[in-house]
């Protein structure tokens, strides 16, 4: 007989099958008739005997369901008994080394692939099937036809999983992922890191070998989640657990009709005493407060991130632009979204960003902060840099940035020049500007380095106001860097690549100014953010500082911590302070972890590869890069995925630590309810290509461009409106603003 299965797989379809455990040969035929292409008979944890198994084997041979036997054992009377009666394929759990894999495969196959034994059974309609009288042609056929599965749920199959799927006679994988978890350290947590790096190591090594891989689930989300990222079949739950489900669904849904739709258990959680409290603890019946204040979005089953608090699987509701209940109920909402088996995370604050450098402003703003949304980020902060006076400008900037843009922005004003000191009180007192920044080391053309006694005048200046504000500062030794790029010039000259160009820019530069300015900061009480710290000589002294200076913050970006200068052959990866090496990106993820730095930002420079300058020159090319859309995948795909750092740890430097240190918490930087709904849902499972199609730049080049990247934002919710869905943009334009310190009260 034709194994349909394999058949359907090697047409490129996806295979749906059930474990089997109702035991009579009526509900296999009923699996039949419901369209599943096979059913697993669990001989493992199950009490079937071999009579039992025949007589379901025959029933599936006339509903056209293809029978898989899961054996109790390896060995070879249960291989012989199973294939014997006519099984499709074989599943071997417990699988621990290679050794036992080739026994199983010598079990089934006959020679000369293996030694299972001739015997005239009902396989062979008892020697008088047509092919039977062809000896070879019939060996050739059952060795064909039956797949031998072993399943990968021990850490030491899940070690060794490149050498089994490559034995021959292997025809694929089955997870077992209750086991497998439980080998990893969480059981039943099927989405810790350590739990999706190995899934996508048992993918990626049946790709390899150009075999199949399925899987267990008993959800439906998750299941179209396999489906999607690589998986050619699953396993879907058991007849059993349907026919309950089915029965307990159908009840449900008649009795719930009958109770008027009352809904039981809801005053007690913490949407009901939310929405309690928004009625004036007034005593009212829990269904009227559920009809009065229908949430505008819920998010069904996910996995909840809230920073330095932990992940909870709940529900999410969302009202007016906020956030306004998380709750273990189903409760009414005007849209439902199933996003079981994601997380969702507070929208994600870049700190740190430039617009308006290779193309006007306002053109930038409008496309870059549509590519933030998309990759999840939901507040930018911008700097804001001008030769010319800012107070006469203020306000266009404000309309720019509503009439634009699809993020809010914190405006942070760079002084460059006196009288942009003058303008200090000003920006703060009437406008309510809190963020400042200087540059120690500026880019000839564009910014100028400003000296000591300049950094000094605009700290005085900020503490005159009496008002606390956060003074950027990018710390470089301008001399050093200097000295440094005319040294790498003579010595490399045209052909100098990105690694090269590394040295134009020694870790002692950042270290000293960094140095520098922190003893100007404790001198004057005044409050320094350091950006993008790059080096691990940088990230050594923040830590120095910090254990005895209080008014040193740092940064470090998306970049530093995910890509190195070896990497890139063009000047694609040209940046100032410069691209560097693995042990330098070690050094600052050590410091993200130990929370020496603070915040992780972009520093975010679109430009177009004709706005760059020469590809092959760094002498002449412009320093900057696009890195909004890949920054928040970029770094749990590095972070969680390649690392194994909990996403609740990453999640603080790039929400919360933000929003804190830029006066938006807990507006911002949570999901706790009466926050801003500023989220985004991220499937950890889903390994895409880095197109740049994808990515909803202005810019024609990615640093991650035909780079595979997992843990793809796929919903982005901006004060309450979905504005990207699915990795693309829904339309819908969010109501944003330039927030400042007044904006913030109330």
């Amino acid at each position: 007989m034709v194994n349909l299965v394999k058949e359907k797989l090697e047409n490129g379809q996806k295979v749906i099958g059930t474990m089997f455990q109702l035991g009579c040969p009526t509900a296999v035929e009923c699996l039949g008739i419901s369209g599943l292409d096979f059913f697993i008979i669990d001989t493992e944890h199950a009490p079937v005997d071999v009579e039992s198994i025949r007589l379901f084997i025959l029933a599936s041979e006339i509903r056209k369901i293809t029978p898989f036997v899961r054996l109790k054992r390896i060995s070879r009377d249960t291989v012989l008994n199973a294939l014997d009666i006519g099984a499709g394929g074989l599943v071997a759990p417990g699988v621990e080394t290679v050794q036992q894999v080739q026994e199983l495969v010598g079990y089934a196959k006959y020679p000369p692939e293996g030694s299972r034994g001739l015997s005239l059974t009902r396989t062979s309609a008892y020697g008088y099937d047509g092919s039977a009288t062809d000896i070879n042609r019939y060996l050739e056929r059952s060795n064909r036809e039956v797949l031998v599965i072993p399943q990968c749920e021990t850490r030491a199959c899940l070690d060794d999983i490149e050498q089994i799927v490559s034995i021959k006679g292997v025809d694929g994988i089955f997870v077992g992922p209750y086991d497998l978890s439980l080998a990893l350290g969480k059981p039943g947590d099927f989405d810790t890191p350590e739990f999706t790096a190995a899934i996508r190591k048992i993918v990626r090594a049946c790709r390899k070998a150009n075999k199949f891989v399925m899987i267990f689930t008993t959800n439906l989300e998750r299941s179209r989640q396999y489906l999607d990222s690589g998986f050619d079949g699953i396993v879907f739950n058991s007849d059993a657990d349907m026919f309950i489900d089915a029965y307990k669904k159908t009840l449900t849904e008649l009795r719930t009709k009958t109770q008027a739709g009352v809904i039981q258990g809801v005053r007690n959680d913490i949407y009901g005493r939310y929405l309690s409290a928004r009625n004036g603890n007034a005593p009212v019946n829990v269904a009227n407060v559920l009809d009065t204040h229908r949430a505008d979005i819920a998010l069904i089953g996910s996995t909840l991130v809230l920073p330095d608090i932990g992940s909870l699987k709940t529900n999410l509701y969302i009202k007016d632009g906020r956030v306004s209940g998380i709750s273990q109920e189903i409760l009414p909402a005007t849209e439902t979204f199933d996003v079981s088996g994601k997380y969702v995370l507070p929208g994600i604050i870049d700190p740190h960003t430039h617009f308006g450098i290779g193309t006007d402003f306002d053109l930038d703003l409008q496309s870059e902060t549509l590519s933030a949304a998309v990759g999840g980020l939901t507040t930018v902060g911008c700097f804001i840099g001008s030769k010319d006076a800012r107070v006469n400008s203020y306000a266009s900037l404000v309309e720019i940035i509503r009439q634009r843009s699809y993020t809010d922005v914190v405006p942070h004003f760079v002084i460059g020049t006196s009288e942009q000191i003058k303008e200090i009180p000003v920006l703060i007192k009437e406008f309510g500007i809190r963020t400042f920044k200087v540059y120690l080391h500026g880019i000839d053309g564009l910014i100028p380095a400003m000296d000591d006694a300049f950094v000094i005048d605009v700290m005085e200046e900020l503490a005159r106001t009496g008002i606390p504000c956060l003074l950027f500062v990018h710390c470089e030794n301008d001399a050093l860097v200097r000295r440094a790029t005319r040294m790498a010039n003579l010595k490399y000259g045209d052909q100098a690549t990105i690694s090269d160009w590394e040295e134009t820019h020694p870790p002692m530069a950042e270290a000293e100014a960094i140095m520098r300015v922190a003893f100007f900061a404790n001198q004057y009480k005044q409050p320094i953010y350091v950006v993008h710290v790059s080096s691990a000589e940088g990230a050594e002294m923040i830590k120095k500082i910090k254990a005895e200076n209080p008014y040193v913050y740092a940064e470090t970006t998306s970049p530093y911590l995910t890509v190195t200068a070896d990497q890139f052959n063009s000047t694609i990866g040209l940046m100032e302070p410069p691209l560097r090496q693995q042990a330098d990106q070690d050094r600052l993820w050590q410091a993200i972890v130990q929370r020496e730095i603070d915040a992780i930002g972009t520093d975010n420079v679109t430009l177009t590869l004709a706005e760059k300058g020469d590809a092959s020159n760094v002498w002449k090319a412009f320093p900057g890069y696009p890195a909004l859309a890949t920054h928040l995948m970029s770094i749990l795909n590095e972070g969680v995925v390649n690392r194994g750092i909990p996403i609740e740890e990453l999640v603080v430097p790039m929400t919360k630590r933000p929003a804190e240190l830029l006066g938006l918490y807990p507006r911002k930087g949570t999901l706790l309810p009466g926050s801003d709904a500023d989220l985004v849902v991220v499937d950890m499972n889903l390994c895409k290509t880095v197109n740049l199609q994808d990515l909803y730049s202005r810019a024609d080049f990615s640093l991650f461009q035909g780079r595979e990247l997992c843990c793809w934002p796929v919903m982005t919710i901006k004060n309450g409106i979905m504005v990207a869905q699915n990795g693309k943009p829904t339309g819908k334009r969010p109501s944003c603003k330039a927030i400042v310190s007044n904006s913030l009260s109330g």
